[in-house]
């Protein structure tokens, strides 16, 4: 009986321990991406798809947890958003613009703790379309690892920005490659 009142005092301790939330309202990202030519890029739908909403992983016996994980997508994908096409000071004939629409799921977004480093991963699920065409989806992953790790919130999301960004910055080049081949397949 003893034993069973030394585990239960452990596990009433785990589970008084406060999470380490990591809001990411305050997040910032980079700079602005190079401007994708060839069509008009507007981005629809972004969704969380992991199952924990708020699970990150574990830090130091600390659940680790994400606030306002789906605004910072968004605001980090819109930056793929191109404006419409103008030529000679007007838009350009919309029958001959071609759109790509971008829908974007968040599979997984978590943190892996090594004795002297942390390592995020974010797997990002881009489901693109231009105009009437068959939908084609790809998978990015962005992932990071730093040494000599603080273990605070701040330095934890500043990790998960730079990982983000990786995989905005991988989609890039494949939305003007899709641009690109899309203006060849219309004759433009």
């Amino acid at each position: 009986v003893p034993l069973t009142g030394v585990l239960l005092s452990v596990c009433t301790a785990c589970a008084m321990t406060d999470p380490l939330v990591i809001d990411f309202s305050a997040a910032t990202l980079s700079k602005p991406l190079p401007r994708i030519e060839g069509c008009v890029v507007r981005v629809g739908s972004v969704v969380d798809e992991r199952k924990g909403k708020e699970d990150l992983g574990m830090f130091g016996g600390h659940v680790v947890e994400g606030r306002q994980v789906l605004p910072w997508l968004q605001q980090a994908v819109e930056r793929l958003n191109t404006p419409a096409v103008e030529v000679g000071g007007r838009q350009d004939n919309p029958m001959k613009t071609r759109h790509l629409r971008l829908h974007i799921g968040l599979r997984q977004l978590y943190l892996h703790f090594l004795l002297t480093s942390v390592s995020a991963t974010s797997l990002v699920q881009a489901q693109y379309q231009i105009d009437q065409e068959p939908p084609y989806s790809q998978q990015y992953r962005g992932t990071d690892t730093r040494g000599n790790w603080t273990g605070t919130a701040g330095s934890m999301r500043t990790l998960f920005n730079d990982v983000l960004d990786d995989v905005v910055r991988q989609m890039h080049p494949d939305i003007q490659q899709h641009c690109q081949s899309g203006q060849a397949k219309s004759g433009t």
